[in-house]
This record gives structure tokens, sequence and C-alpha cells, in this order.
């Protein structure tokens, strides 16, 4: 009796530990899962913020390009 007794707990133990690795392992593989999505809202924040950037500085030529137009045009009509 003694020997299955032992013999049960050292099977339970077993799976014990297999449960906490496997919950470890999902632990794991859900905090790499965040990481990267992380990574990712990061990156897709960072193309916005470089595309509004780009829209700033094309506003700005287009701008700097009718200010050179409308002195060119002054300058045309003196």
């Amino acid at each position: 009796m003694e020997g299955r007794k032992g013999e049960r707990d050292y099977v339970e133990q077993e799976e014990e530990e297999e449960e906490e690795e496997e919950e470890e392992e999902e632990e794991e593989e859900e905090e790499e899962e965040e990481e990267e999505e992380e990574e990712e809202e990061e990156e897709e924040e960072e193309e916005e913020e470089e595309e509004e950037e780009d829209g700033v500085e094309r506003w700005r030529e287009r701008k700097e390009g009718k200010k050179e137009g409308k002195e060119m045009e002054k300058e045309g009509n003196e």
C-alpha cells in the first residue's frame, strides 16, 4: 500500500509540475504577443507621425511656392 501511495504521489507531483510548466509557457507566449502588439502599435504611431510631418512639410512647400509665385507676379507687374 505504501508503494502505491508513494507512486501515486509521485505521479500527481509530476502532473502538477507539467501543468505549471504549461502555464508558464502560456504566460510567456502571451507576454511575447503583447510585446509584439506594442511594437506594432509603436511602429504605426511612428508612421503616422512621419506622415503628418511629411504633410506639414508639403504644406509649407506649397505655401512657400505660392509666396514665391506671388512675388514673381509682383515683379512681373512692375
